[in-house]
């Protein structure tokens, strides 16, 4: 692909954007609850209101993408976040916030998709790995900038809202990159457009694979990251900036994983994500049991988990696009399921009990990626 750095810097920046986002919602989880009088069965709507319209556009991204070139397709996520700050910053009722969510859910949807395609069509196939790695540890420092940039607000004495104000901002200067690609890219697409054959079986075992272990996967990173906050101060008791700094820490452990992968030569991923999410599950059963700042620590286990997803599809799959967008689209229908699911059990049984949720999904992962590394290591010794 022509333009390859900026390129690269629009999928860096694209996904430090999503992050900042996804991961903010649950530093002022508990304050969105106050200010609107929401319970949590309602509250989680904030949630699963996004995750849903996340399925409908990571299906929806592979014609957009077709249709007008990546650099375009995703475009139309961008303008869909900036559309969603925009919102929640104005928001003073329930259904604002709702809205706000729909819109980010498109934004979700489309930017998780098609920031991952943009690599696979900027960098070469050996160096794709390193490469994903260390563009979901953009994710995860965004998400360490998250519970800091919240904190900063709420030590100034304002509400929750202001903080979307700083999102629109820094969505601006993408906008302007992505525009600029996308007017230097039309032609390059419309020469490269070409009939789309049907996935063939193995792609759609791999799909099968996949979507069913990052659905499990998936789901518990995200109750973590979206609910840690609300189970340490509404569930143990925990100050707000004591347990803004737990979810900090978990988030720089996300972090450095991903940092350290980037610069690691795996050759087995399939035995690399059997062992991490074995430890990561341990980790947080210890969190619930030992001592809560086990839960921060499983961050850094967890890191390297999604990339190496990725980098498994990215090897073995004949269309990347095509299934990614499948997996991480039957991925979001599980956390939708998830948001739902805390929602009721925290508003029947209480927030420390529902947290019970992570440990549980993570291990069902666990055991489903067991059966995967064990036809891997059955195929490889024929």
């Amino acid at each position: 692909m022509k333009y390859k750095y900026l390129s690269l810097i629009l999928a860096f920046g694209s996904l430090f954007a999503l992050g900042w986002m996804d991961n903010v919602r649950g530093p002022i989880y508990p304050q969105i609850l106050e200010t609107l009088s929401l319970s949590t069965l309602e509250g989680s709507a904030f949630f699963y209101v996004a995750s849903f319209v996340s399925v409908i556009f990571n299906f929806v991204s592979e014609p957009l993408k077709k249709r007008f070139g990546t650099v375009r397709a995703l475009s139309f996520g961008l303008y869909a976040l900036l559309l969603s700050f925009m919102c929640l910053y104005f928001t003073e009722s329930y259904l604002m916030l709702l809205t706000g969510a729909a819109l980010f859910g498109v934004g979700l949807g489309l930017v998780m998709v098609l920031q991952n395609v943009l690599i696979s069509e900027s960098v070469p196939k050996e160096e794709q790995g390193s490469f994903f790695s260390f563009l979901h540890s953009f994710y995860a420092l965004a998400a360490i900038v998250s519970p800091l940039s919240v904190g900063w607000i709420l030590v100034q004495g304002e509400s929750w809202n202001p903080i979307f104000m700083w999102g629109t901002l820094g969505v601006l200067p993408l906008l302007f990159l992505v525009e600029y690609l996308a007017h230097k890219a039309h032609v390059e697409n419309k020469m490269k457009a070409k009939a789309i054959k049907s996935l063939d079986i193995f792609d759609k075992q791999l799909i099968l694979n996949w979507s069913v272990f990052l659905s499990f996967y998936v789901s518990a990173e995200l109750l973590l990251s979206t609910r840690l906050v609300l189970y340490l101060n509404g569930g143990l008791g925990w100050s707000g900036a004591a347990a803004r700094n737990v979810l900090m820490v978990f988030f720089i452990g996300l972090f450095l994983g991903r940092l350290l992968m980037s610069r690691l030569q795996i050759k087995n991923f399939s035995k690399m994500i059997f062992l991490l999410t074995g430890v990561s599950t341990l980790t947080l059963v210890l969190g619930l049991v030992h001592h809560s700042y086990w839960l921060a620590v499983a961050g850094f286990f967890m890191a390297m988990i999604f990339p190496l997803v990725l980098s498994e599809i990215e090897f073995r799959s004949q269309s990347f696009d095509r299934v990614s967008s499948r997996v991480i689209g039957f991925c979001s229908m599980a956390v939708v399921v998830m948001h739902i699911g805390f929602g009721f059990l925290s508003y029947k049984f209480g927030v420390v009990f529902s947290f019970w949720m992570a440990p549980v999904i993570l291990f069902l992962a666990f055991a489903w990626t067991s059966k995967t590394y064990a036809q891997s290591f059955q195929s490889s010794l024929l």
